[in-house]
C-alpha cells in the first residue's frame, strides 16, 4: 500500500511540473509575448521580462497583460535598462517590480508618445497608465527628457486612474494604488506636468468620482514638480518618507479633491533652474466652485529647504467657497533657515478664502520666513510656532479683514496684525 501511495504521489508531481512547464510555454506564445524576453517562473509566479536593448514596450505591456489575464501577482524587470514609449494597462491587481531603485531604470524614449492623438480621444497623456485595479509599482527608476513626438508637454510619467475618458460612460471607478521606492527623473527639458498623476481623466466632463487608496513611500522625484492628486469620495492618501527636488514648486498639487490625505516625514528642496522661485508652494490645495464639499490634509514633520529660493510660498490653501471646505493640520514641520530674510519674500502659509476653515498650524519651525497669512477664513488656531522674521516691516501672523474666530497663540515671538473681527489674540 505504501509503494501504491508513493507512486500516486510521484505520478501527480510529475504531472504538475508537466502542467507548469506547458503553462509557462504557452503563456509567452498564446497571447503574443516573446518567450525570448518573456519567461513565467511557475513556482514564485513570477513573469519575468528582460530588456531587447531597442524597444521593450511590446514586451512589458504583454506581460502586465497576461499578468492580469492569467492572475500571476508580480511582473519583474531584471538588473537592466529598458526602454519603453507608452504603457497602458487596464485592472492590473499586482506588483510592477524592478531589482531596486539603482539597478532596474526605466528610459521613456524621446518623441516616442503621440501626446497630441492621446488628447484628441479625451485622455491624459501618459508613460505609464493604470486604469482601475490595485497596482504596485516598486524598486525602479523612471526617466524622461522629451516623451512627446511633437516635442509638447507630457501630462505625467506614472498615471493612476479610472475609465479611460474616451469612453462615454461615466460612474464611480475604484483604484487601490502603490508607489514604492521608485526614483522619477525628469530632465531639464521641461516636458512633464507631473511625474505622477492620481486623478480620473476628466477631460471627457464626466465628475465621475477615483475612490479608493493611494500611496507613495520612500521614492525620490527630481522635476519641475511633483505630484497631481484628485481623488474623490473620502479617498486615502499618504505621501510619507519621499524626497522632492523641484525646479519649479508644487511638489504635491491637490485640486477639486475629496481625499484623506497625510503628508509626513517628506523632504522638499528648491534648486535654481529657470525661475528664481516656488511658483504657488512646494503643497497646494485648491477647491473651485465645481470641487466636493470636503477636503483634508494633514502636513506632519515635514522639511523644506527654500535656501536658493527668493520668493515663494511653503504651503498655499484657497478655496473661495465657503461650502468648499479645506481643512488643514499642520505641525512640526522644519522649514531650513532662509539665508536673507531682508531680501527674500518667503512665506511659510497662505490660507485664502472663505472655504479654507477649523485650521490649526503648531510646533512649526519657520527658518526666519515671513511667516503666516490668514485671509477670509474662520476658526483657525496658531499656535507655539518659532523662528519668525524679525527683520524690519515683516508680518509674520497676518489676519485680513474677512477672517474672524481665529485664535493666535502667546509665546510666539511674532508681530500679529489683526484686521479681522472675533478674533483672539493671547
Amino acid at each position: 500500500m505504501y509503494s501504491t501511495i508513493y507512486k500516486f504521489t510521484k505520478i501527480k508531481a510529475l504531472l504538475s511540473i508537466t502542467l507548469l512547464f506547458i503553462c509557462s510555454t504557452t503563456l509567452a506564445d498564446s497571447i503574443g509575448c516573446n518567450d525570448t524576453f518573456v519567461q513565467l517562473d511557475p513556482a514564485a509566479l513570477i513573469i519575468h521580462v528582460d530588456p531587447t536593448g531597442v524597444d521593450d514596450t511590446e514586451n512589458i505591456q504583454c506581460a502586465l497583460d497576461a499578468s492580469t489575464a492569467a492572475g500571476v501577482p508580480t511582473v519583474k524587470l531584471g538588473k537592466h535598462s529598458y526602454k519603453i514609449s507608452r504603457l497602458d494597462i487596464d485592472d492590473f491587481k499586482g506588483a510592477f517590480d524592478g531589482t531596486s531603485i539603482t539597478t532596474t531604470t526605466i528610459q521613456v524614449l524621446d518623441q516616442s508618445i503621440d501626446c497630441a492623438a492621446l488628447a484628441d480621444t479625451n485622455s491624459l497623456s501618459a508613460a505609464i497608465t493604470f486604469h482601475k485595479g490595485e497596482p504596485r509599482v516598486r524598486f525602479m527608476t523612471i526617466q524622461a527628457n522629451d516623451p512627446c513626438m511633437n516635442s509638447s508637454t507630457i501630462w505625467s510619467l506614472l498615471s493612476f486612474t479610472g475609465r479611460p475618458g474616451s469612453e462615454p460612460v461615466c460612474g464611480n471607478d475604484v483604484i487601490f494604488a502603490t508607489v514604492d521606492r521608485v526614483k522619477l527623473i525628469e530632465s531639464g527639458a521641461d516636458k512633464v506636468s507631473y511625474p505622477i498623476s492620481v486623478v480620473n481623466e476628466f477631460a471627457n466632463g464626466c465628475t465621475n468620482n477615483l475612490l479608493g487608496t493611494f500611496k507613495l513611500n520612500r521614492s525620490e522625484i527630481i522635476a519641475q514638480r511633483g505630484i497631481f492628486l484628485g481623488m474623490k469620495s473620502g479617498a486615502q492618501v499618504d505621501i510619507n518618507f519621499n524626497k522632492f527636488t523641484l525646479r519649479l514648486g508644487l511638489g504635491i498639487r491637490m485640486r477639486n479633491a475629496y481625499q484623506s490625505t497625510t503628508i509626513y516625514a517628506n523632504e522638499f528642496t528648491f534648486v535654481v533652474d529657470k525661475t528664481p522661485g516656488i511658483d504657488f508652494g512646494f503643497i497646494y490645495l485648491e477647491a473651485s466652485s465645481t470641487a466636493p464639499n470636503f477636503n483634508r490634509v494633514v502636513i506632519h514633520q515635514n522639511k523644506f529647504d527654500v535656501t536658493d529660493a527668493q520668493w515663494g510660498l511653503v504651503v498655499y490653501l484657497k478655496s473661495h467657497t465657503a461650502t468648499k471646505v479645506i481643512s488643514a493640520i499642520i505641525t512640526d514641520n522644519i522649514l531650513s533657515n532662509v539665508s536673507n530674510p531682508a531680501s527674500q519674500d518667503i512665506l511659510f502659509t497662505r490660507a485664502r478664502g472663505d472655504g479654507v476653515q477649523n485650521g490649526l498650524m503648531s510646533g512649526n519651525s519657520l527658518g526666519r520666513a515671513d511667516g503666516i497669512k490668514v485671509e477670509g477664513n474662520i476658526n483657525w488656531t496658531v499656535t507655539e510656532n518659532l523662528n519668525f522674521n524679525q527683520t524690519a516691516n515683516s508680518q509674520n501672523i497676518y489676519l485680513n479683514g474677512a477672517t474672524s474666530k481665529c485664535i493666535i497663540g502667546p509665546g510666539q515671538n511674532a508681530s500679529v496684525t489683526d484686521f479681522g473681527v472675533n478674533n483672539f489674540i493671547l
